[in-house]
């Protein structure tokens, strides 16, 4: 299975069996993400089990399926690099990590929805300051093993992620957005070892379309990116 090595930290993209983007050219990206019409996280049909604001309870190694190198070439996609240097996913496609010292898997996650003008939860939300919410809904698995590695948890807040608009000019700042969700709504960030959950990460962009990518804090050069249109 190919992988991308990430600077800094030494963790691994896991992708298809595709050549390794560092031998390929960059293309466009071209890939459209399916979008959600505008609604709550609460009347999403993929609503998370409203994980805590403090991270959800972990679940003991012995309830993780160990990984394997099942995961198939449909289920990571090949390995297509866009003009930002991320790899290009599909809404519902798999992603993930493998560790630093071998190809054990440490991080899996899927982008599971992307909704335009999400509705706020929050007792008390703030508008957007740019013209438009977008949610973004996750599942992440992470598995016993991430205790190990040189940077042994996953960020996944507001800071970690950056928009473009169609143009490719960057969109958000890199400061997170006001209170819109309920704390239970949120990804909990970081996520540690062991742990299975679900919830959103929100961004405040000037645009209806355009593409999201996420660089997690700790794992040096490298990310994944998606497409939202209006």
């Amino acid at each position: 299975m190919k992988k991308i090595t990430i600077i800094g930290a030494a963790l691994l993209l896991l992708v298809g069996c595709a050549p390794a983007v560092e031998d390929a050219a960059a293309p466009t990206p071209t890939a459209t993400a399916s979008r959600s019409e505008a609604s709550s996280p609460e009347k999403s049909t993929r609503q998370s089990e409203t994980p805590g604001s403090d991270g959800s309870e972990a679940e003991s190694p012995e309830a993780h399926t160990e990984p394997t190198e099942e995961a198939t070439v449909d289920e990571y996609g090949v390995s297509e690099e866009t003009d930002h240097g991320l790899l290009l996913k599909d809404v519902g496609q798999l992603a993930g990590l493998v560790s630093a010292y071998d190809e054990e898997t440490v991080v899996q996650f899927t982008l599971t929805d992307i909704v335009l003008d999400l509705e706020c939860t929050s007792e008390w939300p703030d508008q957007p300051e740019n013209g438009h919410y977008v949610g973004l809904h996750f599942e992440v698995e992470t598995f016993p093993r991430l205790a190990d590695e040189p940077e042994p948890q996953l960020f996944m807040s507001s800071f970690d992620f950056v928009a473009w608009d169609d143009s490719g000019r960057r969109v958000n700042g890199p400061a997170p957005i006001g209170m819109c969700l309920d704390p239970s709504d949120e990804i909990p960030s970081p996520v540690g070892p062991a742990e299975t959950l679900e919830g959103w990460v929100v961004l405040d962009v000037p645009t209806t379309s355009g593409t999201v990518g996420y660089v997690p804090n700790g794992i040096g050069y490298g990310g994944w990116e998606w497409r939202y249109d209006g």
